[in-house]
């Protein structure tokens, strides 16, 4: 007759995510629907970013500020699914 005790628990708990993995679930998050890929989302962010500093220093902080907010509106509009 095999021994009979309680089965062995098993545990639920998943294994930690590193620093890189939470990173990359919280880019998909934020801008993960801007393109195909994260690479090609975070390369639009790059890019709008280095756009954003050559007009600021073409044009003076506060339109460099007025991009970054416009933008940011569109990226809020954008993901509420607003009209376009």
């Amino acid at each position: 007759m095999p021994p009979t005790g309680p089965p062995a628990r098993q545990d639920a708990t998943p294994p930690r995510a590193s620093a890189r993995d939470r990173l990359l679930r919280l880019a998909e998050l934020v801008v993960g629907d801007w393109a195909p890929t994260l690479r090609e989302a975070g390369l639009r962010v790059v890019l709008f970013t280095f756009v954003l500093i050559a007009v600021g220093v073409a044009f003076g902080p506060g339109v460099g500020l007025l991009g970054a907010v416009v933008g940011f509106l569109t990226f809020l509009v954008g993901r509420a699914g607003g009209p376009g």
